[in-house]
């Protein structure tokens, strides 16, 4: 138990299945008291085997909007419904399948972060 935490005690459990074509995690948290928690997965697969590129794979994702972030890659409160959004985003709209290159190829920083992460290292 880490008692120097500032955070509640929580149990999590992470339930990772492979169903026909599609990769599936679940994430649960529980707490004895109400508590916020925000979990999340960063995990990449590069499929292709001579492991060059990703640009090339399709991705589809539920229905989503964007959450905007600031100059250092932190998120911001502002959203972009794709529907109605900035139709500059239009290329990171996955949720109808598309290559993810497209988004790689705009001129916004966003872009940018396939090549480094926040601390400047070369992803």
């Amino acid at each position: 138990m880490d008692t120097a935490s500032p955070y509640e005690n929580m149990q999590f459990r992470l339930v990772y299945r492979l169903e026909k074509n599609r990769f599936r995690i679940e994430m649960y948290g529980k707490a004895n008291v109400p508590t916020i928690c925000n979990l999340t997965n960063h995990a990449f697969f590069n499929l292709n085997t001579d492991k060059t590129t990703i640009e090339t794979h399709q991705l589809k994702t539920a229905e989503a909007r964007l959450q905007l972030i600031d100059s250092e890659f932190v998120p911001t409160k502002g959203y972009v419904d794709f529907g109605d959004g900035e139709p500059s985003y239009a290329p990171f709209n996955f949720n109808s399948r598309a290559e993810v290159g497209k988004a790689f190829q705009l001129g916004t920083a966003i872009r940018d972060l396939r090549r480094r992460n926040r601390f400047g290292v070369l992803l």
